[in-house]
């Protein structure tokens, strides 16, 4: 450690004080293309090709063109990212590591002091309301504290346009709905408003165990989402949210048992920014609430998590955009209530004929905790290089400290490549289990990695080449019958490549990720059974299994492409390969293979003035494609048709 804090201040002293002058003025840019803005790099404005990390920004013309419905569905075609979606939900691996990335929405964390994954990626979250997507590929904790792990994801929403109403509806799920958008601007205040709501039907709606049969009912999703901004000072951005989303549940015998999920997320945000000169001073204050409420049969689950953070930021612009300095402090108090700890039993033992009173217990607890942190960024251009470093001290009140850092470099090899580099690490919050025991947890997981990219960039064609690798130390998995496991160690060897061509006629687009991983298996303690007798201690019985490492499917790949028809109609396809994933029940060690599976999708647009039309087929084939579920593989949904109409003024 003592090594390590003298190699970064001296990398800090180098930044500070060049030798080589000069400065770095020719902007990374990609010619031709649209005019693209990440801000999560460093937390300015800034072009993804010069910002300091892998990244890459979707803008709204790339979310409408495919005819996504859910935010998830976009996700899936993001380079190193794979989504599964499951019963209840979908399951995200980035970069081969469940759960890894930290999901923003307009820079407030979905996140939570007691559990490591907090995703609302399905019809939760308006996607048409998206202004762009910002993604961050590698360590992120620097600047944005736990959990940023694997990747970043900001969901940048709208705030100026037209006033919009948007309608959809859709096939086999009975999908429909209603969404507007209502931009607002005066002389020193602007701002907007956006209202949403989504029901739908589920595909597979019957469920069957021993002794009882149904049905589900309909979900739905309600979201409203404003920002007032007052010119180059103040704003305040706020979301209100609801849902219900019943779904099936499948376990390992074929049966079937019903389950109901809610998960609102609601925050309200204020930010005020002094700007003085190349010094500009930012507030950030911010409010959360997260309550998630999940049952099945009679088994209930709810957590509540209420969130207040604070964070003061201080920048300074060296001159003829030679460097930024970056401080910063902040302060976060959870109040975390009916926490889950443990689950004791695995709940496809209990649903027998005969059994209608007994399910697995449900350990829950209460807890308050604090986060203070204290980081930098600095940012020096030199006369071919641009380097960063960035250094962030965090201090939890339930786990030991932790000190995270990142290195990273840019240069412009001529004019149309360029190379990045960044190493780096980052840390996650631990399952309330692991810090609630009687001694302070001492190490939570903790990740370290280095990324290169090599970008060719022309006037209609771009590409990208961007090999990793990471190790994640004190990994703690999760497994429906076993529990949480015991640390562990996992590898991670990847590549991620794309590339986009396009001319006023057409554009083509595609990328392929593949990433191997190796390290220790998971190991489990298992409660098979508890003999209690009068006048006699419980007799506690375990069992021990362990499993290999799960990182998803070490393939994923698309290709897509669209032809324009005039001005007013566009064709979009969009072919999907997903490589083979195992499937293993933890319980009996039986392994199935999913097998890899081509999915193609199409999207026609019709678009004019103040009016818009488009017809989505999914799955057009309806190729069987089968996903990882909590308890045994699940067929993911079939061929679906669904058509949306937008009308602005």
């Amino acid at each position: 450690m003592k090594k390590r804090g003298i190699f970064y201040l001296f990398w800090l002293f180098l930044l500070v004080f060049p030798s080589l002058g000069g400065a770095f003025s020719e902007r990374l840019f990609f010619v031709g293309e649209e005019v693209k803005i990440l801000t999560v790099a460093s937390r300015h404005p800034e072009s993804p090709a010069e910002a300091p990390a892998i990244c890459e920004v979707f803008t709204r013309d790339e979310i409408l063109r495919g005819g996504y419905r859910t935010l998830g569905e976009f996700l899936r075609t993001i380079p190193g990212l794979f989504l599964a979606p499951r019963e209840a939900d979908w399951h995200p691996y980035f970069r081969g590591i469940p759960n890894g990335f930290l999901l923003l929405y307009n820079g407030i964390p979905f996140t939570s002091d007691s559990t490591k994954a907090v995703y609302d990626l399905g019809e939760e979250i308006d996607l048409q309301n998206i202004e762009r997507i910002e993604v961050v590929r590698g360590p992120s904790s620097v600047l944005w504290g736990p959990d940023a792990f694997a990747g970043l994801i900001n969901l940048v929403p709208r705030s100026k346009g037209k006033p919009e109403l948007r309608v959809l509806v859709g096939s086999p799920e009975k999908d429909f709905s209603i969404s507007g958008f209502l931009p607002f601007r005066g002389s020193q205040i602007e701002g907007a408003i956006n209202l949403y709501y989504y029901s739908r039907d589920l595909w597979r709606e019957k469920y069957s165990f021993p002794g009882r049969r149904g049905r589900i009912g309909r979900s739905e999703f309600y979201e409203a989402v404003f920002s007032f901004h007052k010119k180059n000072s103040f704003k305040l951005f706020g979301r209100l949210s609801k849902t219900r989303h019943p779904f099936i549940m499948e376990g390992p015998e074929g049966f079937s048992w019903p389950g109901e999920k809610k998960t609102p997320l609601n925050f309200l945000k204020l930010e005020h920014r002094i700007k003085q000169g190349s010094n500009t001073i930012r507030t950030i204050i911010y409010y959360q609430y997260f309550y998630r409420r999940q049952k099945e049969l009679s088994l209930t689950q709810k957590h509540r998590n209420h969130i207040l953070y604070g964070e003061i930021l201080f920048d300074h612009h060296f001159g003829a955009q030679n460097g930024l300095f970056t401080l910063g402090a902040s302060w976060r108090h959870d109040w975390v209530r009916d926490a889950t700890v443990k689950v004791r039993g695995y709940l496809p033992d209990f649903l027998k004929e005969k059994n209608r009173q007994f399910l697995p217990l449900v350990n829950t607890a209460d807890f308050n905790t604090n986060l203070y942190s204290l980081f930098l960024q600095l940012r020096r251009r030199f006369k071919y290089i641009d380097l960063w470093t960035g250094i962030r001290f965090a201090d939890h009140d339930h786990y030991n400290s932790e000190l995270i850092h990142q290195i990273g470099g840019l240069t412009k090899l001529n004019d149309t490549w360029s190379l990045k580099f960044v190493y780096g690490t980052s840390y996650r919050t631990p399952y309330a289990a692991q810090f609630l025991g009687k001694q302070k947890l001492k190490k939570p997981e903790k990740l370290s990695s280095f990324s290169l990219e090599l970008c060719y960039q022309q006037k209609n064609f771009n590409f990208f080449f961007s090999p990793f690798i990471s190790r994640v130390s004190h990994h703690i998995a999760e497994d429906p019958f076993g529990g949480y496991s015991r640390p562990l160690k996992q590898h991670f060897l990847g590549l991620e490549s794309g590339f986009k061509w396009q001319n006023p006629l057409w554009h083509l687009g595609g990328h392929i990720s593949w990433v191997n991983y190796w390290g220790e298996k998971e190991y489990y303690r298992v409660l098979d059974y508890i003999i209690i007798l009068p006048g006699e201690e419980p007799e506690v019985h375990y069992s021990f299994y362990n499993k290999e490492f799960n990182g998803g499917p070490k393939i994923s790949a698309e290709i897509h492409g669209g032809l324009n028809f005039g001005k007013t109609w566009e064709l979009f396809g969009r072919l999907s390969f997903i490589d083979d994933r195992d499937f293993v029940w933890l319980k009996t060690g039986r392994k199935k293979t999913l097998s890899s599976k081509f999915i193609f999708d199409l999207n026609l647009k019709y678009q004019q003035k103040n009016f818009s039309w488009h017809l989505s087929l999914k799955n057009l084939f309806d190729t069987e494609f089968y996903t990882v579920g909590r308890f045994s593989p699940v067929k993911a949904c079939s061929f679906g048709v669904f058509t949306g109409i937008s009308w602005r003024w």
